[in-house]
């Protein structure tokens, strides 16, 4: 049988890889790899185990992925197709797995991001949910992922976990920043996300903060919101791995979605029907500039 490897950063690329993986897996042995960034093992593991029957899972540090030479040597020494998110790393890919085939999908903004600026090679495959930023590009082979089958994984998966459920339809929802430690001006960013709770309050919104999964939400923040008498608002932390599984769960009852930039935003109306609305942050990184760029692209995108 042939081997298959699926390189994922977390928990939001596993789902893409096992719906990819799901596809045609008669003929495949999956074999996964996860790049570990401020999350479990064990809450990978499950996640993945959740998801598809892999032939075997194992794990590589953030810091030994992202290197001019990947400190790893996987227990297979040739795979018949390599899947991973980021063509612009394809050298030190293809130096660490040998293969017959390279391909590439999807784990959220920075691989969009990379794609469309031109970092991939005459020919290349990528899967991903929104491949009509592509249409341009011919020599770019963008397929889609079926957007009903994330669906049904999420539908499945979610049973395993307990995400709170909002009561009532006037809810906006904010999503938590998640961006690397010390990238951002903190406090600067504490009074952008004040405001803007502040504003969708007095509009008579329910007003609902969600804490990223990766960061719990600054107790600064959450301290001068808690001691405002403007603001109708309350906090939500939920034990499901993304936030994903949250919005399946509430979607009917939320209005809008909204944050600074983030998968779960590029991928509300098309996946759950929920309503966009992203604000600005002058507290961004060169890196998050250019991902919050590509985010209003795939928004705003016209067919």
């Amino acid at each position: 049988m042939k081997r298959r490897l699926f390189i994922s950063t977390g928990f939001y690329s596993t789902l893409l890889a096992s719906v990819i993986a799901s596809e045609d897996n008669l003929q495949y042995e999956d074999y996964l790899l996860i790049t570990i960034d401020r999350q479990s093992v064990d809450s990978n593991r499950l996640w993945a185990n959740r998801l598809h029957r892999w032939k075997d899972i194992d794990f590589i540090n953030h810091e030994d992925f992202y290197a001019s030479k990947i400190n790893y040597t996987h227990s297979v020494n040739f795979f018949d197709v390599v899947f991973s998110p980021f063509p612009e790393m394809f050298l030190t890919i293809t130096s660490a797995f040998p293969s017959e085939n390279y391909s590439y999908y999807e784990e959220g903004l920075t691989s969009y991001y990379q794609f469309y600026n031109d970092q991939f090679l005459s020919g290349d495959f990528y899967f991903c949910l929104h491949p009509y930023i592509y249409n341009q590009k011919y020599e770019l082979n963008s397929l889609p992922v079926k957007i009903s089958k994330v669906i049904e994984k999420l539908e499945v998966i979610s049973r395993c976990y307990r995400v709170p459920l909002i009561e009532g339809n006037n809810n906006v929802v904010i999503i938590g920043h998640g961006g690397f430690p010390d990238e951002n001006h903190n406090l600067l960013m504490i009074e952008e996300y004040f405001n803007v709770i502040k504003n969708f309050s007095k509009k008579g919104y329910n007003v609902i903060l969600l804490g990223h999964t990766r960061f719990s939400v600054d107790e600064n923040l959450l301290h001068y919101l808690r001691s405002s008498n403007e603001i109708n608002f309350k906090y939500i932390e939920h034990d499901s791995p993304t936030s994903d599984v949250f919005l399946l769960k509430n979607a009917k009852n939320i209005k809008i979605l909204s944050g600074v930039y983030s998968t779960l935003l590029v991928n509300a109306k098309d996946l759950y029907g929920i309503e966009v609305e992203p604000f600005d942050s002058a507290t961004l990184s060169e890196r998050q500039y250019k991902l919050k760029e590509i985010q209003s692209l795939l928004l705003n995108y016209k067919l």
